[in-house]
């Protein structure tokens, strides 16, 4: 038998491993280099699976390189550990509208807007969720109350065509 037997690494070995896997993943996404250091976050998801630092920057690289079903996978498994934060229902809810689940997409925007009532583009996304899903009213119920940044021109432009089609379904009737 000639067959090589490999121990199974420690705690402190796998510790090690951990660290270095983390630390040279957050040094290559400070360099930009994206796929890089998802192949290093992933390999520290292996060793400690329910890291949050691990989970939140593999959601944000799958997300940003939308891959938007392992996106919603990772966002799904940070809402199991903390079912509290706005923003891990909110990328859940973005990763589950791209994937096609508007349902699951505005349930968790509602959540969103439960926890943070002020979350503008929580309040943004859900409005093009109805206006898209051709529920125009309750769009503009979510999109006349955002109230901040870039998102207050972008609802006001999606207020105008939902407007326009109102007074054009009018006119015809």
């Amino acid at each position: 038998m000639n067959e090589k037997i490999i121990p199974f690494p420690g705690p402190k070995k796998q510790e090690s491993d951990f660290q270095f896997y983390l630390n040279r993943a957050k040094e290559l996404l400070e360099s930009n280099m994206f796929l890089e250091s998802l192949e290093y976050f992933e390999l520290a998801f292996l060793i400690k699976p329910k890291n949050v630092e691990v989970l939140e920057n593999l959601g944000g690289l799958y997300f940003n390189l939308e891959d938007y079903i392992k996106a919603e996978e990772v966002y799904g498994r940070l809402l199991r550990e903390d079912s509290k934060s706005e923003i891990y229902h909110y990328f859940y809810a973005l990763s589950s509208a791209l994937n096609h689940k508007s349902k699951q997409a505005k349930d968790h925007f509602l959540l969103c807007l439960k926890l943070n009532p002020d979350f503008d583009a929580a309040k943004y996304e859900l409005g093009v969720l109805y206006y898209t899903g051709g529920n125009i009213f309750e769009a503009l119920k979510f999109l006349k109350t955002v109230k901040s940044g870039h998102y207050v021109a972008m609802a006001k432009g999606i207020i105008r065509k939902a407007k326009d089609e109102i007074l054009s379904k009018n006119e015809k009737i």
